[in-house]
């Protein structure tokens, strides 16, 4: 687990980088936590995540984890898509878990959101049903978001 120091300046902000995409779910989110952290004015600086921002969190785990199952439900015989939905489910649950818990560190929130994001790309790129759509708003694209939530 990373502890995000105060005394550290943002290089680049998430998704500065082309090799931003090579990486792995887990450490571009740890990038971006660190990059929000950074970017917080010093009178509100917290690595912990809000009772209202863990709530946010797993609202829109939950959404992707339900829109994940309902395109398995429309290809019920498709088995690479069941066993999408249930490592997405698996994964919403530990993070859930996770931030709800001890872990309610942005270092842990970022990696799992990422994380999810990318399990939830594999289960709608696995589905006929998803391709044949226009692509949703499903979730909040960036932790970006969760700096609002926390004020």
């Amino acid at each position: 687990m990373i502890f995000l120091s105060k005394g550290r300046q943002p290089a680049a902000g998430p998704g500065d980088s082309a090799g931003d995409q090579e990486l792995s779910a887990a450490e571009r989110g740890r990038r971006e936590a660190i990059y929000i952290y950074d970017t917080m004015p010093d009178y509100c600086k917290s690595d912990l995540v809000s009772v209202r921002g863990q709530q946010f969190f797993c609202q829109q785990w939950r959404r992707v984890r339900d829109k994940c199952y309902n395109l398995w439900m429309e290809e019920i015989d498709s088995d690479p898509l069941m066993q999408a939905h249930d490592e997405l489910k698996d994964l919403v649950s530990r993070c859930t878990k996770r931030i709800t818990g001890s872990g309610n560190h942005i270092s842990v929130a970022g990696p799992c959101h990422h994380e999810i994001l990318d399990s939830w790309d594999r289960c709608r790129n696995l589905s006929s049903a998803a391709a044949s759509r226009p692509e949703g708003d499903v979730t909040a694209g960036s932790m970006a978001s969760e700096s609002a939530v926390r004020k």
